[in-house]
């Protein structure tokens, strides 16, 4: 089970049903919040720790949709590739993952960050690294925050603003027609769901989340990437890693074979742009993930089964049917069952 540490950012929320809105993708909403508050989602600790990742393995070249902002990464920090920091960064953290995970178990402080205290929340990092290992990481890592001077980079006001602008933009466009309290039934807590913006990711979204030492999630981060800050359904399958991939693991556990081989069927063809797609337990995390947001957009969208059955298929989940019957059986909607 990923029990990914995660600091909380705090975001007041308050909820108002309302007729159906269109959000920024173009879903019809039957939800909208209107008290939110327009604040920064883009954190330090990710953007720092992705950047390190980034100058460890490649640095991407730019383009001609490459954003202002990656061009004063790639002008202020690329000389930085060879720090000692860099190359230890490269030799542990294989994959974006670990960056993440790292960056999820870190505390911002005066002088840099620091690793997070695991006597009370599990880590996937404490599970699976060696503690004096990330604590050496760390240490390296402050070097190099102190040496490129990057919180005076991430503070400075064209950064700010920029990052405003892109917060300012998923608040209005997403995040106020998200229905926290529909989560509370799958036991999170929707003012300890929290969003977390990375400009410096191209595309794509990670979720993360803060158990507590009964296993129940304490905080979930759905983390998002350029290209998924505007879509609605990615923001809301995020959230869902944060309960769905322990109810995969309880399924696999369980001697659930069905749903084992259906998993294993659509690694073996590799959906295109998963890094861990001939992972059969990954894929089975996607499957229950991608049901449960198809789940909520039944409920919470004017969104069609058909529909959005489709577009899973076409990313390359071909069961995804199968799998939304097998949850509908197990969470009692018998309602939304198509086989029978």
């Amino acid at each position: 089970m990923r029990r990914i540490v995660a600091a909380v950012l705090s975001i007041i929320l308050a909820f108002t049903v309302v007729v159906p809105m269109t959000s920024c993708d173009g879903t019809e909403s039957t939800f909208i919040s209107d008290d939110v508050i327009i604040r920064n989602l883009v954190d330090e600790r990710f953007e720092f720790v992705a950047l390190a990742f980034r100058l460890g393995t490649w640095f991407p070249p730019l383009t001609a949709t490459s954003s202002n902002y990656h061009r004063r990464l790639n002008a202020r920090f690329s000389r930085f590739r060879d720090h000692e920091a860099i190359q230890a960064v490269s030799q542990s953290l294989t994959t974006f993952m670990d960056a993440f995970m790292l960056a999820s178990n870190l505390e911002i402080t005066d002088y840099g960050f620091a690793l997070r205290c695991w006597d009370t929340y599990q880590s996937d990092l404490q599970l699976h690294r060696d503690h004096n290992m990330l604590l050496s990481i760390v240490d390296k890592l402050n070097d190099f925050h102190r040496e490129s001077n990057f919180r005076e980079f991430f503070n400075n006001e064209e950064n700010q603003q920029y990052f405003m602008r892109l917060s300012r933009d998923h608040i209005r466009n997403v995040y106020r027609y998200i229905n926290f309290e529909w989560f509370e039934q799958f036991g999170l807590i929707p003012d300890n769901m929290h969003v977390i913006l990375m400009p410096s990711l191209v595309s794509g979204g990670f979720g993360a989340s803060l158990r507590d030492a009964d296993d129940n999630v304490h905080i979930a981060y759905a983390v998002l990437g350029m290209g998924a800050m505007e879509q609605l359904w990615v923001t809301i399958h995020e959230f869902a890693h944060s309960f769905g991939n322990a109810l995969a693991d309880q399924w696999i556990d369980d001697g659930n074979f069905d749903f084992w081989l259906l998993a294993l069927d659509t690694s073996r063809r590799g959906p295109r742009g998963y890094e861990y797609s001939r992972n059969v337990r990954i894929m089975a995390y996607e499957y229950i993930v991608r049901s449960l947001t198809i789940l909520y957009m039944l409920d919470n969208t004017n969104q069609r089964l058909d529909s959005l059955f489709q577009r899973d298929r076409n990313l390359g989940f071909r069961n995804i049917a199968e799998v939304f019957d097998m949850l509908m059986r197990y969470l009692g909607r018998y309602e939304l069952i198509q086989s029978d």
